[in-house]
């Protein structure tokens, strides 16, 4: 997430550019198709908990993982980058996976 810290303001401020708009566009498309082959394997490991489908599991690492929750956490509210690693690892292994047996 931090990677692509910079660039994100900037396509948020630049959305009249339609050639930005489209680069936009085309990141989502990426980061969604990513988390969506991420969810598949998950499933496919039998990791996932029994009551969350592909999709739900993908929509629920997208929202965890926004760009907007680590700003809120670690730019607005002074988290340190460790804090904020591990309450996204905790968070999306209690929503996400089956308990080892």
């Amino acid at each position: 997430m931090v990677q692509g810290r910079p660039l994100l303001p900037v396509l948020d401020e630049a959305a009249g550019d339609p050639e930005l708009a489209v680069l936009r566009a085309d990141l989502a498309e990426q980061r969604l198709h990513g988390l969506t082959s991420f969810a598949t394997l998950l499933a496919e490991r039998g990791a996932l908990k029994a009551d969350l489908t592909i999709d739900k599991a993908r929509d629920l690492i997208w929202t965890l993982c926004a760009q907007a929750n680590y700003d809120a956490l670690v730019t607005a509210r002074q988290w340190s980058h460790t804090e904020y690693r591990k309450w996204l690892s905790d968070t999306l292994t209690t929503a996400l996976l089956t308990a080892e047996p």
